[in-house]
Order: C-alpha cells, then sequence, then structure tokens
C-alpha cells in the first residue's frame, strides 16, 4: 500500500489559503499563467493560461468534501460567467482539493458540459499533492498558519533524531530503531515501510496465525465499466485468470476496506483514486514443477517435457494463468486455464539471452516438433491431476529447422569435443556449413561446390590433357598436411576436425583450351602455364575425411591426367 509523504490538511486552511495555495501551483506549473484578482470581480476566471486559440480558464475553490448542492451552484455560476465574459475561452477547468465522485462526474459530464462550449475537466486532491510534493516552499509561503507549517517549526526544536543524519550510516541507524517500533502499533500486525523518492509503501505481516481472525483486513466494494471498453476487459481476466487490474475512480464503486487501527489512518481520503489487485493465488497457480505431455487425436503422448510454474495467477470464476520455463530455461510456456479442466497453451522461444546450449535444450525442441501433430497438451500436476488444453500455436518451420540444427550440433560436439552454443538467428549459409560438417563427421564425406578457379599446372601435363579433346577435363584432390588438424568455422567459431581432409573435384572443365594450344607453341620451354577450370553439370566436388595425413599431390595425377 503505497501513501503520500505527507498528507496535506486541506481542512485546516482557510479559503483565502487554499485557493491562493492552487493559484500559485498552477501560476507555476503553466508558462504565461495570470492569477487573476478578484476584487471587482474575476470574469469566472481565478488563473488563465494563454493557449493556442485563446485562454484556457482554471477555477479554483477550496471545497475538500463532497460537495452539496449550495457549491455546486457556485460551481454552476462561475462557468456561466466565464462563458458570457470570456470570449476567447477554449478550455475550462474546476480545480479543487477533492477527488472526483462518480456522482460528480456524472455532473460535470451533464450538468457542467451543458453549460459550456468547450472542453472541461476536473484537478482533484491526488493531482494537486503530487504536484505539491515537490513545490514545498508554496506551502510554507502560502499557508503559514497551516498544520504544515506548525508542524515545521515544531521540527525546528526538535531532538537530534529529527535532524538531518550525519551521514547514511546514521540515517540507517535511525531508521531501523524506528522500524523497531513499529510493531508496539498493532497487536497483531506488524509493519515494514519502504521510502522511495516517489513515497512510503508499507508491507503488513501478521504476527500471529490468529491475526486474520482477531483483527480482519478485508476490501469489499463494486467495479464497473461500460461494456465492450478496456476496463471491462481487465475485470473479466481478472475475475476469470485473476491477473493484475489497475482501475480509476469512475470504475470503483462503495470500496470499504477494513483495517487495523494503525493502517487505517493512513487513508485520509475516502474517495479512492485508484485501485490495484495483484494476482490471487491457489494450489493449482503455485509455482511449482510439473510436466506436460503432447498427445495426438488417438491419446498417444508424443513427447514429455518438465517444467517448472515460476508465476501463476487464479480468478474468482474458476480460470487462470500459469507462466513456466523447460529446465534449460529455452522455452517459456504460458497456459491459460478457463473453468474447469480445460485451456490454451502459447510459448515463446528463446525466453533468454542465453547462452543455450544444444544437448540442454533438445528436449524442448523436440517436444514443440510432438506439437505440430498434437490435438491436446495435458498438463500434469505433482498430484497426477491433469488439465487438457488445447494447441493454438504451431510453427512446423520453426521448430523443425531448430530441431535438426541442434541434433547436427550436439554430434560435432560428440566428435570434435567443440561445445557451440545455439545461435539466436541462423542465416542460409549458416545452416549449410553446419550441414556440411556434420554429414562429413557422420559418413566421412560430404559433397562441396567447386569454384571456378585457376591453377598453374606443369607445360607436360597441359599436353596430355589437351589431347583429351576440344573441351577436355580433370580430376583433381587436394589433401591437408602438416602436424595440425584442419579446422572448419561454423557459427563464428572454429571447430577442430579430428582427421586431416582430402578436396576431390572430378571431372572439372578446362575452359582455355585454345589459349594453352597457343601458349604451348609460342613457349616451349615455359615450365608451367594457367589453366582454367569450370564445373558443369557433369562435375561432382566433395571433401572426404582421411585415416592417414596424406601429401599434396599435384594438380592432376600423371597417370589420371588424361581427360576423360
Amino acid at each position: 500500500m503505497t501513501t503520500r509523504d505527507t498528507p496535506i490538511p486541506w481542512g485546516g486552511y482557510s479559503e483565502g489559503q487554499a485557493e491562493n495555495l492552487i493559484a500559485a501551483l498552477l501560476v507555476r506549473l503553466h508558462p504565461g499563467a495570470q492569477h487573476v484578482d478578484g476584487a471587482g470581480g474575476d470574469d469566472g476566471a481565478d488563473v488563465i493560461v494563454p493557449v493556442a486559440g485563446g485562454i484556457h480558464v482554471f477555477e479554483i475553490k477550496s471545497y475538500n468534501e463532497r460537495l452539496d448542492r449550495k457549491q455546486k451552484v457556485k460551481v454552476e455560476r462561475s462557468l456561466r460567467t466565464a462563458v458570457a465574459k470570456r470570449p476567447d475561452m477554449v478550455a475550462w477547468t474546476l480545480v479543487l482539493p477533492l477527488n472526483q465522485s462518480p456522482g460528480e462526474r456524472r455532473w460535470m459530464q451533464g450538468t457542467l458540459a451543458s453549460l459550456a462550449h468547450v472542453p472541461i475537466d476536473w484537478i482533484g486532491r491526488t493531482a494537486l499533492e503530487s504536484e505539491l510534493s515537490g513545490h514545498e516552499d508554496l506551502l510554507r509561503a502560502f499557508a503559514p498558519d497551516a498544520v504544515s507549517h506548525r508542524a515545521l517549526a515544531m521540527l525546528s526544536q526538535y531532538s537530534h533524531e529529527a535532524l538531518p543524519p550525519t551521514d547514511l550510516a546514521d540515517g540507517l541507524r535511525r531508521g531501523d530503531r524506528l522500524r523497531g517500533q513499529f510493531g508496539d502499533l498493532d497487536p497483531h500486525w506488524d509493519f515494514d515501510v519502504q521510502l522511495t523518492a516517489q513515497g512510503q509503501t508499507v508491507f503488513v505481516r501478521a504476527k500471529t496465525d490468529r491475526a486474520f481472525d482477531l483483527s480482519p483486513i478485508s476490501v469489499s466494494g463494486t467495479l464497473q465499466a461500460p461494456t465492450g471498453t478496456a476496463e471491462a476487459e481487465a475485470i473479466q481476466r481478472f475475475m476469470e485468470f485473476g491477473t493484475p487490474l489497475s482501475l480509476g475512480p469512475d470504475n470503483v464503486a462503495d470500496l470499504r476496506f477494513t483495517l487495523p487501527p494503525a493502517l487505517a489512518a493512513l487513508f485520509y481520503d475516502h474517495v479512492p483514486t485508484r485501485l490495484e489487485a495483484g494476482p490471487s493465488k491457489d494450489a493449482w497457480a503455485s509455482p511449482r514443477p510439473g510436466r506436460l505431455q503432447a498427445v495426438d487425436g488417438q491419446g498417444r503422448v508424443l513427447a514429455a517435457l518438465s517444467v517448472h510454474w515460476v508465476e501463476g495467477s487464479a480468478g474468482f470464476l474458476g480460470g487462470g494463468m500459469l507462466r513456466g520455463l523447460d529446465v534449460s530455461g529455452y522455452l517459456e510456456l504460458r497456459v491459460v486455464k478457463t473453468a474447469g479442466t480445460a485451456g490454451e497453451i502459447s510459448y515463446h522461444a528463446p525466453a533468454g539471452d542465453g547462452p543455450f546450449h544444444p544437448q540442454d535444450i533438445l528436449p524442448a525442441l523436440r517436444f514443440l516438433k510432438a506439437l505440430v501433430g498434437a490435438v491436446q497438451v495435458h498438463l500434469v500436476s505433482a498430484d497426477q491431476q491433469r488439465f487438457v488444453i488445447g494447441v493454438q500455436q504451431r510453427d512446423p518451420a520453426a521448430s523443425t529447422g531448430a530441431l535438426d540444427l541442434a541434433e547436427a550440433l550436439v554430434r560435432i560436439l560428440v566428435a570434435t569435443g567443440s561445445d557451440l552454443a545455439m545461435p539466436t538467428s541462423c542465416s542460409g549459409q549458416d545452416y549449410l556449413h553446419v550441414e556440411q560438417c556434420d554429414r562429413l563427421l557422420r559418413d566421412g564425406w560430404c559433397p562441396r561446390t567447386f569454384p571456378s578457379s585457376s591453377a598453374n599446372v606443369p607445360s607436360a601435363a597441359v599436353r596430355q590433357l589437351l589431347e583429351g579433346g576440344p573441351l577436355p577435363r580433370v580430376n583433381l584432390a587436394v589433401a591437408s598436411s602438416g602436424p595440425s588438424l584442419p579446422t572448419a568455422r561454423l557459427l563464428g567459431a572454429h571447430v577442430t576436425l579430428p582427421r586431416h581432409i582430402r578436396f576431390e573435384t572430378r571431372n572439372a572443365l578446362i575452359t582455355n583450351p585454345l589459349e594453352l594450344h597457343r601458349l604451348l607453341q609460342q613457349y616451349p620451354a615455359a615450365p608451367v602455364l594457367p589453366v582454367r577450370l569450370h564445373a558443369d553439370s557433369r562435375t561432382s566436388s566433395f571433401v572426404v575425411l582421411v585415416e592417414e595425413q596424406e601429401a599434396e599431390p599435384a594438380l592432376a595425377d600423371q597417370d589420371a591426367a588424361a581427360a576423360s
């Protein structure tokens, strides 16, 4: 429960003090604002603010309790005067230290609105005190005889405890002593206070198990909102699922509190300005481990997943909501349960920034793939209670692609010892590289794309190749060598392969035979000649894992150099 730092005692102010204080605040907040001297009549305005197209008129009243008929008549008279005397008025606002009740709102939207040809508004107690909390100097200057001013005078003569702390440690010691005294305020309840720049928050704790029986805390009232509005939907979700609720004064009526005396003293205004309700909980919605089963149309379990439910709520009408994570933290699941045992499930992955390792998230990915063929998900609690949930979200391509990638990375880990993290995003080229490396390690070879290239070949080998016809071809083989094993670059990391590799290409097309004939004639003694190579439909190229380290062969084996 949050309260303002110090409630402003509007009832202790005279009419002039209250109105002058509010006028001073408006002048400070609105550039160009003027406080009208009403000695000879104020023409229906206490403060006027120049705005686009004219002036904004503020009418100030000191009323701080429910408006009676006489006070309403005075407000209506002021508005009529402003309409008659200020033709340049484009907006009108009533300002008073009183939050609007539903009845007063209807009066404003009905009677007052009918008197004006411009938009009208109401600024109440909460808005005023929120602004004045940052302008305490106005309280001292414009309400010198008020309670707050007298309190300031008393504080100046108070003991050492009321003086500013000498340092943070001194302030913490004083706060700890004061905290120890809160327990004496009520025989059944204890209070903790959180101090922030925005105010204080009071946390209530029961001293004994019978505190609720001996000194109950309860709230009753009516929640209301027009059908089809966001507020009406929020109320319905709160009642059905127990989701958090935040409502303004127009949506709350007949609100009543039963509170311990120490807590009740914090409520200085009987008209709520806002109602906030957190999620209610029951055994179904309590954080706990659970299990999900993807079930097909014949009732067969396609996959199961262990889940830890971390957050939940339960509504008054029997529904509820759960949010949980799989054991790896990769998959976030949300369950919406309607009254009874039916509901819906949705999911999001990845649930965080990671890193996530493929071997850890495989169960979650396999469960998502199983959802594609499932018609129901069964939520099984620790006591074996079963809830049937409809499957609304299916993404076959995403679930299959992520699963294939994770399984490939796990196989690469087993073969190479390189523990790669699951990427949050992956390009087509990344997928291809992982797929090729996985196949190479699994099958001992994998196809590759042969790039068009040029190589310097011994002249004798060139003569043999050209004897193969007008479009000669060549077989190539190049192997890695040396004491260091080759590496593959996957997902931005280098993976060391377990053995050496050999690149083989068959039927590579020589694309410059005429040029080579001419060069052989012009330079018969040249040791090497440039051979340009290209891959066509007859060309095949692949990478092979070799058992023994091989020396790198020449461009073409002398016996196999003849074009095929």
